[in-house]
């Protein structure tokens, strides 16, 4: 079930922007706009000014920003703020330990470096009257949200490239300056992260060694642009092991992890108008699993559909093939849905093994479920496909549902069915099936 969060975040800027009325900039920066039940704060600040202009389109009051975080000293999270000024003088500027040594990055093609740093300095902080606080373990913002540095480098496949260096020697940078903000969400704690230059598994494991606390969600930027499939499934495969349940990415994440193939599905990206709302789904929203076979990626294609519209009903969905179904998200879940070609009108040998062997020993009991089905000619039985999921589901102890005619058209009689010759003209159907389901779900929770 969700948890509950003490805390509401908006991405005023980012890469990209959220498709919403708001006619949002984006850039390549990252800024967030904070609120616990005691303070309003930022969050880095972008780089050139547009994430002020969107807090206005998204109606956030800067003038209440009672003070400033900065992950690190790169301009794409830091050169926004002598802009704020003109906006809110705030009273402190919290940053990390060596965050005014000059950063560079050096460019192969120019054979050059190039400055990438906050373009202000310590003299300027002191004419413009703000005071300086520096973290140096842990600072306690408030009773909610505190600041975390300090982390060691352990792993062996989390690497700082070469080209970034800093000072005037050109020293390699191993991002000493680089802190975390930590917001605490029900039993554990959400790591908003900046660009985890110092690895983000290296990150998620100090900040749980040494607080005691689990970190039940990753918010931000996790520098995995570019990063190879093999850097990629280990980094999933140790944050799973600490832990990690919730994944709210953007910036220098998004390529590689929505690319890669090992990256859960359950990932949620962010975009400059994203938000996390304390009280929408307390924080968190209603998870759902979507298990199908699939031989020829069709039955894969029409799970992507249904996840489509499982998410624009506000939950969190994740696709698993039922060769990687995850049992412990599964159980989590609250929605579960089956998907299967049809072979012989009913469902696949392998869907017919797997609910026997495996989804039988799993604790599915009064959880919404539903099924779907694909078939490569007319009347194949898809339906008798459909029957066989459910009727599994029913001797499981759960609710099925598919939403019948209550909707209207498309009527869904017991789940939807799509022609794998074209797969991709089902797409309007398997996404309203989706809707309903996670309506459903939502309306019990």
């Amino acid at each position: 079930m969700a948890y509950e969060a003490k805390y509401t975040l908006r991405v005023l800027i980012d890469d990209w922007v959220e498709e919403k009325p708001w006619e949002l900039e984006g850039e390549h920066g990252l800024s967030f706009y904070v609120e616990t039940p005691e303070s309003k704060f930022l969050f880095d600040c972008g780089h050139t000014g547009a994430a002020w202009r969107n807090a206005e389109k998204m109606g956030v009051d800067l003038s209440s920003v009672d003070f400033v975080a900065l992950s690190h000293s790169h301009y794409d999270h830091a050169g926004g703020f002598p802009a704020l000024l003109a906006h809110v003088k705030p009273k402190v500027l919290y940053t990390g330990p060596d965050f005014w040594q000059e950063k560079y990055s050096y460019d192969r093609e120019k054979d050059e470096y190039l400055y990438k740093g906050c373009g202000f300095t310590a003299d300027d902080l002191a004419a413009w009257g703000i005071e300086q606080r520096e973290c140096q373990d842990m600072i306690r913002l408030d009773n909610h949200a505190t600041l975390f540095t300090g982390f060691a480098r352990t792993t062996d496949f989390e690497h700082i490239p070469e080209k970034f260096v800093r000072g005037a020697a050109k020293e390699p940078d191993s991002f000493t300056d680089e802190i975390c903000l930590l917001l605490e969400e029900g039993n554990g704690l959400c790591m908003v992260v900046g660009c985890s230059h110092r690895g983000i598994v290296n990150m998620v494991a100090a900040v749980k060694e040494r607080t005691g606390k689990q970190i039940l969600r990753v918010v931000g930027g996790i520098h995995l642009a570019g990063a190879s499939e093999a850097c990629v499934s280990q980094t999933v495969k140790e944050l799973k092991n600490l832990g990690v349940a919730y994944f709210n990415l953007c910036h220098c994440s998004l390529d590689a992890c929505h690319s890669s193939g090992v990256w859960p599905m359950y990932l949620d990206t962010f975009a400059a108008g994203s938000a996390i709302c304390s009280g929408q789904e307390e924080g968190v929203p209603l998870l759902a699993a979507i298990l199908y076979d699939s031989r020829t990626h069709t039955t894969e294609k029409a799970a992507a559909f249904i996840a489509e519209g499982v998410q624009r009903a506000g939950l969190q969905p994740a696709c698993f093939h039922i060769d990687e179904a995850d049992a412990e998200y599964i159980e989590k879940a609250d929605l579960i849905i089956l998907g299967s070609p049809t072979y012989m009108a009913s469902v696949t040998a392998k869907m017919k093994t797997w609910l026997e062997e495996k989804g039988s020993k799993l604790d599915l009991a009064y959880k919404v479920g539903g099924a779907f089905a694909t078939e490569q000619y007319i009347h194949g039985g898809g339906e008798n496909a459909i029957r066989e999921m459910l009727t599994f589901m029913m001797v499981q102890g759960m609710m099925t549902y598919s939403g019948g005619k209550a909707y209207g058209k498309p009527i869904i009689h017991l789940g939807p069915v799509g022609m794998s010759q074209d797969i991709g003209s089902f797409r309007d159907l398997f996404v309203a099936y989706g809707e309903r389901m996670g309506k459903l779900a939502a309306w019990l929770a």
